[in-house]
């Protein structure tokens, strides 16, 4: 028992049960946002106009990232009280429910209005699962890391991201390769959703067999673990929680822009022919970019910290932004596909960001504040940019989107710059050791015990 033990607590043995997991619950939520862009609006909002029923499908789409937050809270609490490893493992269950049951759910012309209404009740579980995931997962690979690695061991658990990614492109590629247009939008696009059943298999049997991290071990053994984590978030560390949903707002916004909008966005393009396999293809040369990404600049702010590489992407996109759309327009296939490849490589930011956005929390709160800043970032970047570009686009053009971008890139720059270099500091220097604000301890009087005494009353009393 001794041995196997020591083997599941190795280093490599939850960085890969993290990438696996975290891949998975990516492809989960990604085979929607594709879907969304291509055919739920027709089978789940027929009566509306094209633009409108876009919007509706899109609408759905933001629902799960409303319920991240909500997600990161709950799991959260239940990470920094009870454990990583437990919160890591319901996650992936409830993701797999959601996921798989929005392949079986009818279209409006089965079921009439039940059918977006059953939608939006099954992204909203969506949302809890990937809203709790994000960070037990990257806890997990920060909190094993040696010193001075934080940064490349969360890049694979950022890694999971782009592999859900190219997965989920390369099984709707595959899919829409099997039919014509008609059948794949009548019934060929439930099929992605259906195989995430085996994925789900297989990342359970992974993780199941995690250890808890030493980090959270020795929290435990000095009686540093909150009661209420989410409390002690708002009460100790609101700057630094607002401060990483504005710092990860632009890396979201542009990333689903690139990945779900534009996508949409070409079906307008006649000259590209088929567009969904242009489309397709763009998003898997864009996922192989982004991966390569993720990994090289996490290890390079290891070196040099995490701004200097997070913000070279930030000021970036404030010019990314306008050639980026004018290649998109050029109409042709090479022009698209360069166009995305190379915006989907500049959220490469997503790499150094994990390790960034944990390292500004204390151990015994790191869960719930670095899950639910990120979530909160996620609402207002992924979660509404794909519905406001639309509605933008309709508006002023694409110039208006263009604007949206450069605004947003403004704002998490700022929000960047005034969080804590933190790549240098060693686990014990991240914690602030402060006192919990209801610790319970036993305290024995003479020959009794009494159980359960806040540490601060002990205080006040002995003196």
């Amino acid at each position: 028992m001794a041995m196997t033990q020591a083997a599941q607590s190795r280093p490599i043995h939850v960085v890969l049960a993290s990438l696996i997991g975290t891949a998975i619950e990516w492809y989960d939520f990604y085979i929607y946002g594709i879907a969304a862009a291509l055919v739920l609006g027709p089978q789940f909002f027929p009566d509306m106009s094209e633009t409108s029923a876009m919007l509706a499908a899109f609408a759905t789409f933001g629902v799960g990232f409303i319920a991240r937050p909500i997600g990161a809270a709950l799991f959260g609490h239940y990470g920094d009280r009870v454990g990583r490893k437990k919160a890591l493992v319901i996650s992936l269950m409830l993701m797999a429910a959601g996921t798989f049951a929005v392949g079986l759910l009818p279209n409006y012309a089965s079921i009439g209005v039940a059918a977006p209404v059953g939608l939006v009740l099954l992204r909203f579980i969506q949302g809890l699962g990937i809203g709790g995931e994000w960070g037990g997962a990257a806890l997990m690979t920060g909190e094993y890391a040696p010193p001075k690695r934080r940064g490349l061991y969360v890049s694979w658990t950022q890694f999971g991201s782009p592999a859900g990614l190219l997965l989920a492109n390369g099984v709707f590629l595959g899919v829409r390769g099997m039919m014509d247009a008609e059948q794949f939008a009548d019934w060929g696009w439930r099929i992605p959703f259906l195989l995430s059943l085996v994925l789900i298999i297989v990342g359970y049997v992974i993780r199941r067999t995690l250890r808890e991290t030493p980090v959270f071990e020795k929290a435990q053994k000095e009686g540093r673990v909150e009661q209420l984590p989410l409390a002690v978030v708002f009460r100790r560390y609101k700057r630094p929680l607002f401060l990483v949903a504005g710092a990860y707002i632009l890396n979201n916004t542009v990333f689903f822009i690139v990945t779900t909008y534009t996508i949409a966005y070409a079906r307008s393009l006649s000259t590209l022919g088929n567009t969904t396999h242009i489309a397709l293809v763009a998003q898997i040369v864009g996922g192989l970019t982004l991966a390569v990404g993720v990994v090289v600049f996490s290890w390079l702010s290891d070196s040099i910290g995490r701004k200097r590489v997070i913000l070279p992407f930030y000021f970036g996109w404030m010019l990314w932004i306008w050639p980026m759309f004018w290649l998109i327009d050029l109409g042709t296939p090479a022009a698209f596909i360069t166009a995305i490849a190379i915006g989907t490589f500049m959220t490469s930011a997503y790499g150094p960001l994990g390790a960034f956005m944990l390292e500004q929390f204390d151990t015994r709160v790191r869960y719930t504040g670095a899950g639910v800043g990120q979530q909160l970032g996620s609402i207002l970047g992924g979660g509404i940019a794909p519905m406001v570009a639309v509605q933008l686009n309709a508006i002023g053009g694409i110039t208006a989107v263009q604007g949206y971008v450069v605004a947003v890139a403004i704002i998490s720059a700022g929000c960047v710059m005034m969080l804590r270099e933190s790549a240098a500091l060693t686990a014990d220097q991240l914690d602030d050791h402060a006192v919990p604000l209801a610790p319970r301890v036993d305290v024995a009087v003479g020959s009794e015990e009494i159980a359960s005494v806040p540490l601060a009353l002990q205080t006040e009393t002995a003196g």
